[in-house]
């Protein structure tokens, strides 16, 4: 079957004030060195929402806008068409972004003082959306076994039991581990936290870029049992590589859960409706899925080629199989035992950035997360660096 997009083509992302290229300066002290951290790809989005922007540029004037059913249409018939699973337009609360969901989540459903858990090494801002709100942190650390990451229920279940955890930050499929949690595990979840009455903040927002073997099961596929104690989030963000328009689609059944979290976005006058994301939005998912469909064979094909070269070329470096999402989790602790000789090998003499691992909980010194989300050239300048760094 031949392609239609081309994933190799090498789009030069300097001077467009991007974050993951300008800004590595703000995060490694230098722009000199290939930046393969944050969570965005090197990739053009689908052609039709870049033509959606183009045409409303072009009408010039960009004032107060408004989200209206025709936007939100598309992106429920992506959940029912991929996932089987319906979404009634009421559920659906638009916010900037999955991060300003957690907070206006954990001030309208918690209080201050309460305990919420979360399970590193995990996505940092899970960290700081605790701190920031002044809740209490609770880790229920993945457990690493025969090289595969898994959740420690024993764990879960005794600091639920015996604490006063209020919410649960699940990451689905799992940054930066790459798990993609089965229908087993997530029903143990759903089960202990219903039973103790506990809010299953699900982050599904990579959940559309699941690789062969794997079945991502989101929260809205469970019965509507379990309806009153989750909110899923979701985002054309991560998918389609439109993060920098700032639009989420957050899923909250429950009325009266649904208009608490409504109350803060309103109290703090938080809006994701702006002339450009809504138009995307709806593009994407109306017309993305060949793309997607094309995009997460060709990072499929990164991952295999980042194991493989590793595993010749690197052996002392440790990768886990990626299930999901396009980052990936790697071990140098057989290299580095100090997190700073880590990030001064890899910023000061490979000359490439990677997230630092630390990031994602304080005990994970020796690791750092890559992002695989570009051309397999740069991918494979990136690797080749560090080869050549280590055989100095």
């Amino acid at each position: 079957m031949s392609k239609k997009y081309n994933f190799d083509e090498v789009i030069d992302r300097m001077g467009t004030y991007s974050n993951k290229w300008d800004g590595a300066y703000k995060y490694f002290g230098t722009n000199d060195l290939i930046p393969l951290w944050i969570a965005d790809m090197d990739f053009a989005p689908p052609r039709e929402a870049v033509e959606v922007i183009e045409k409303r540029a072009k009408h010039g004037i960009y004032g107060y806008t408004l989200t209206e059913s025709k936007h939100r249409k598309p992106f429920i018939e992506w959940c029912k068409s991929r996932y089987r699973y319906d979404v009634k337009e009421e559920w659906i609360v638009n916010t900037p972004g999955v991060v300003p969901a957690i907070c206006a989540a954990i001030q309208s459903l918690t209080n201050e003082g309460d305990e919420i858990m979360i399970q590193p090494p995990v996505y940092p801002p899970f960290f700081n959306s605790v701190k920031n709100n002044d809740r209490k942190l609770v880790e229920n650390p993945l457990i690493l076994k025969d090289g595969k990451y898994e959740i420690d229920f024993d764990d879960l279940e005794y600091k639920i039991k015996n604490g006063n955890i209020k919410m649960l930050l699940l990451c689905n499929p799992h940054n930066p581990v790459g798990r993609v949690w089965n229908r087993e595990d997530l029903e143990k979840i759903m089960n202990i936290c219903k039973e103790h009455n506990i809010l299953v903040f699900s982050d599904e927002i990579h959940g559309d870029i699941i690789y062969k073997g794997n079945q991502f099961n989101s929260l809205m596929t469970f019965p509507k049992e379990y309806y009153d104690n989750i909110i899923v989030a979701t985002a054309p963000s991560k998918t389609f590589n439109i993060a920098g328009l700032y639009y989420s689609n957050i899923l909250i059944p429950n009325e009266d859960i649904r208009q608490k979290v409504r109350l803060v976005l309103t109290k703090l006058n938080i809006s994701a409706e702006n002339v450009f994301s809504i138009n995307a939005g709806a593009a994407v998912y109306e017309y993305g899925e060949d793309w997607v469909d094309e995009l997460v064979d060709y990072l499929e094909e990164n991952a295999k080629f980042v194991e493989q070269f590793i595993k010749e070329r690197l052996p002392k470096i440790k990768t886990f199989n990626l299930e999901g999402t396009y980052l990936m989790w790697l071990d140098f602790r057989e290299l580095f035992e100090d997190q700073d000789e880590l990030k001064d090998f890899l910023i000061n003499k490979a000359k490439v950035g990677l997230n630092d691992g630390t990031t994602f909980g304080s005990q994970y010194v020796g690791f750092a997360r890559l992002n695989i989300a570009s051309p397999r050239s740069i991918i494979e300048e990136g690797l080749k660096r560090i080869e050549k760094a280590l055989n100095i």
